[in-house]
C-alpha cells in the first residue's frame, strides 16, 4: 500500500535544476569539472600523439588549435545533457552518485591530477624545447 505509493512518487520526482549563475559562477560545479574532463582527454591526447609523432605538447596545442576548441565545446556541451534528458538526477556530478568505481570524488581527483599534469608538462616541455614523454 502506502510503500508502493511512495516507491512510486520516489520514481516520477524531478530534480529541481541550478541556475546559470550557480551553475557556473566562481562556486558553482561546472567550471572546475569541465576545465577536469577536457584536461583528461588533452593530457591523454597529448601524451599519445607525443609519443606516436614526437612533437612537444605546445607544438600540438599550437599546431592544432581547432581539434582543442572543439574537443573544449564538445564536453562541455556533453556535461549538460543530463540536464535535457534526465529526469532523476541532473549534471551536476554529485546528483547521481558512485556508479560502481566511479564516482564525483574521484573523477574531481583525476580533473585536478590531469591539470596539474598538463601544465606542468606543457611548461616543461616548453623550456626545454623537447617532448617529456619522448619514444
Amino acid at each position: 500500500g502506502r510503500d508502493r505509493v511512495r516507491a512510486a512518487a520516489e520514481a516520477t520526482k524531478v530534480v529541481a535544476r541550478k541556475g546559470v549563475i550557480e551553475t557556473l559562477g566562481f562556486g558553482g560545479w561546472a567550471p572546475e569539472v569541465i576545465n577536469g574532463r577536457v584536461a583528461q582527454i588533452a593530457f591523454v591526447a597529448g601524451v599519445g600523439a607525443e609519443l606516436a609523432t614526437g612533437e612537444t605538447l605546445p607544438t600540438q596545442f599550437h599546431d592544432h588549435v581547432f581539434s582543442l576548441a572543439f574537443v573544449s565545446v564538445l564536453v562541455a556541451l556533453a556535461s549538460f545533457m543530463p540536464n535535457v534528458q534526465a529526469k532523476k538526477f541532473t549534471a551536476e556530478p554529485t546528483s547521481k552518485g558512485a556508479f560502481g568505481p566511479f564516482s564525483p570524488g574521484k573523477e574531481m581527483l583525476h580533473g585536478r591530477l590531469a591539470m596539474i599534469g598538463l601544465a606542468a608538462a606543457f611548461a616543461m616541455e616548453l623550456h626545454s624545447g623537447t617532448p617529456l614523454f619522448a619514444r
